[in-house]
């Protein structure tokens, strides 16, 4: 994109002295250089190198592929083992999340590295195009459980702008009740809780699934991190028996917690300064 600038010379532009021409022309030229710098320069633009790791070992890793089947084995086994020992429970439910535990947003994460933008800066734009891909044994986990007659609810922060294409992106892989009675977004608050009640009202929650802590309880939402190691500990004999965790190196609460939820600091010091050595 380039500006122009339309320089209006005075009427006596002849007549005034070399050296008043120049400073004229000097300054035209600056403010054009300046103003096409400014037109050419992304407004946004950060060093995420910090993530491409945890990315790469998203995309490439085969252990983290494991870890989703693992996962997802392990929560097949869970309802099996809870429609066997009450057959005729009625109303059954899952909670699930959906971004990194049920579709896989590692190619925006790495688009943050390539093209430098910042979180949410085209976050919106890639869900638009509804192609992220299906973590590693979801599809048939969600089957699975919808074939048992388990309902299944996708409670997730992306917001309501973004359903329709959230949920066309469930559809273009199979899962069930991808719809929009069934695909809950956020509508003005981050916790889930309410939205988590409001199936418990006429459901029989027998599993939750997500890759965040605050997908299970608000008592990962917005708290220390020694208060959420505290937590977890208190809450350990509820992982794998209703709590099944999706890895998620990438961004989370757990992120968010490092910084004391401040990112108007220096993020890659207070980083430093939590690694444990020896």
């Amino acid at each position: 994109m380039i500006n122009y600038i339309l320089i209006i010379l005075p009427q006596n532009f002849y007549d005034m002295k070399k050296n008043q021409i120049f400073l004229i022309i000097a300054m035209a030229s600056f403010m054009i250089m300046v103003s096409c710098k400014q037109a050419n320069t992304p407004s946004k633009q950060t060093n995420n190198d910090h993530l491409i790791m945890s990315i790469l070992y998203h995309q490439r890793a085969a252990e983290y592929e494991a870890l989703c089947y693992q996962s997802y084995n392990l929560a097949k086994q869970i309802i099996d083992e809870k429609i066997k020992a009450n057959p005729k429970a009625k109303n059954l439910a899952i909670i699930t999340d959906i971004d990194e535990t049920v579709l896989d947003n590692s190619p925006y994460e790495a688009s943050l590295v390539i093209k430098k933008y910042i979180f949410p800066d085209k976050w919106e734009e890639w869900t638009s195009l509804a192609n992220a891909k299906p973590i590693p044994g979801a599809q048939d986990f969600f089957n699975y459980a919808a074939s048992k007659g388990i309902t299944i609810f996708y409670i997730t922060n992306r917001g309501t702008n973004e359903k329709h294409a959230t949920i066309e992106n469930l559809k273009k892989y199979d899962f069930p009740f991808a719809d929009s009675l069934h695909v809950m977004t956020k509508d003005s608050i981050s916790s889930k809780e309410i939205r988590r009640n409001k199936v418990r009202e006429n459901y029989n929650v027998i599993l939750y699934i997500g890759d965040n802590l605050a997908d299970f309880n608000d008592s990962y939402l917005k708290t220390s991190m020694d208060y959420r190691h505290q937590a977890a500990l208190e809450q350990k004999d509820s992982f794998g028996t209703i709590y099944i965790v999706l890895p998620n190196a990438m961004y989370g609460e757990w992120e968010s917690a490092l910084y004391n939820y401040n990112y108007n600091q220096n993020i890659d010091s207070i980083r430093r300064s939590l690694l444990i050595s020896f």
